[in-house]
């Protein structure tokens, strides 16, 4: 079955949606499927100068279910990766 996990990331109003996907696009993984920039929201709750871009992950192993150690383990690469490259931090 395949695997959702969104992602809210703060990030300066100069970055775009497009290089967030550039971003993750780089990152090699044989489970990584699918990436969808589903929101960019300005406005109450974050700082000016920054936005929210919410993304959706789409993870799948073509022959078997994935452990939640498997799926946490990319997540804290595609989180390292976007904080190392346009300096994004995890929404919470």
């Amino acid at each position: 079955p395949t695997i959702r996990r969104d992602l809210a990331l703060l990030v300066s109003d100069s970055i775009t949606a497009g290089a967030i996907k550039h971003c993750l696009n780089d990152i090699r993984s044989d489970i990584l499927k699918e990436i969808q920039v589903f929101d960019v929201y300005n406005g109450e709750g974050v700082e000016q100068g920054q936005k929210s871009i919410a993304v959706a992950l789409y993870m799948q192993h073509k022959e078997r279910t994935l452990t939640d150690d498997e799926v946490n383990t990319l997540i804290s690469i595609i989180t390292k990766q976007l904080k190392k490259q346009v300096d994004a931090i995890i929404r919470g």
